[in-house]
């Protein structure tokens, strides 16, 4: 079995019915859904789920005393 991965999130009519696409989900190539809409699906996935977690990003006031900060009124 191929399996091809769902490029946005939409709802599509086929048959009379509606299939939900969410976003990265996996389906089979051969799913007449994605016969009917080949453009929704792409054989490789955009993302992946990590559990790395992000750094934020915090900004430093000043970097030494007397320093003036790059700031616009």
């Amino acid at each position: 079995m191929r399996i091809v991965y769902a490029i946005s999130t939409s709802t599509v009519g086929l048959g009379g019915q509606l299939a939900r696409i969410v976003v990265g989900e996996p389906w089979d190539a051969d799913d007449p859904v994605v016969k009917a809409h080949p453009d929704l699906f792409e054989k490789k996935p955009r993302m992946a789920r990590t559990s790395k977690m992000a750094t934020p990003w915090v900004e430093t006031a000043t970097a030494v005393p007397g320093a003036s900060r790059n700031a616009r009124r």
